[in-house]
């Protein structure tokens, strides 16, 4: 019997070990802050779209949607927007993410938050508050592989 207590013993040692040794640990998160006054109107070659994307899939790598997140401060119409991007390292180079600034015509929010709903491979990311006489904007991350 004192045997087999031993046995298992060694066995659950060798099994945590391995678990922590094989690279199954909590993968860290990463957080960039992206300031810039940005319009929807520049699409994907916003300053803000790009530096986004390439943290995204160039650090980060992260294996799926679930692995960012994001939040945005801007104090108003007019107003420099700051971008807070978390995203979990999890160095998965097959994953690929392109962001783009979606415009909100005529401030209706509802409705083009609603158009992008139900799509599986897209995260809808914060709003923008576009500079007078210029679109509003949602920012989109979509997984294309």
């Amino acid at each position: 019997m004192r045997k087999l207590a031993s046995i298992i013993a060694v066995a659950i040692s060798i099994f945590i070990t391995a678990g922590h040794s094989s690279g199954q640990q909590n993968p860290a998160w990463l957080t960039i802050v992206i300031s810039a006054p940005v319009a929807p109107a520049q699409g994907a070659g916003s300053f803000i779209n790009l530096s986004t994307e390439s943290f995204i899939n160039d650090t980060c790598q992260p294996s799926g949607l679930d692995g960012i997140q994001v939040l945005s401060v801007q104090t108003g119409h007019n107003e420099v927007f700051h971008l807070h991007v978390f995203c979990r390292q999890d160095n998965a180079s097959s994953a690929h993410y392109k962001v783009t600034m979606v415009p909100i015509p005529n401030h209706k929010v509802n409705e083009t938050a609603k158009s992008l709903l139900g799509r599986a491979n897209i995260r809808l990311g914060p709003l923008y508050l576009g500079a007078t006489g210029e679109p509003d904007g949602i920012l989109l991350i979509e997984k294309t592989q």
